[in-house]
């Protein structure tokens, strides 16, 4: 008996879950044919101990890197996924934000 609840104490101290919170979907305008566009992404992640973050920028990290991949083209149909995985008086908080970049033709 006392083997199965070290086995439980021990599996509930070191499990995690994972959660998608928000999901967010802009306008999609495309200015050209969408086969013309090709998919971009900017992540970037939160880590948090007990309450305590010290990355509180983290989704302005993700859209700079968005921006970034499409420099001489038109974002559209952006979208943007908040969500936070679990684990054991920490968290992680998470940030994919992709969109389709339309180039420009000259």
């Amino acid at each position: 008996m006392m083997r199965v609840s070290f086995l439980f104490l021990a599996l509930s101290v070191v499990g995690c879950a994972h959660s998608i919170h928000q999901v967010q979907t802009s306008d999609f305008i495309p200015y050209a044919p969408i086969e013309s566009g090709r998919v971009v992404k900017g992540q970037a992640e939160q880590f948090a101990v007990l309450g305590f973050v010290f990355d509180t920028n983290y989704l302005n990290q993700a859209v700079d890197q968005l921006m970034a991949a499409c420099p001489n083209g038109t974002l559209t149909g952006i979208t943007t996924q908040m969500s936070t995985s679990l684990g054991f008086f920490s968290w992680t908080n998470k940030a994919l934000v992709q969109g389709l970049c339309v180039d420009h033709q000259n």
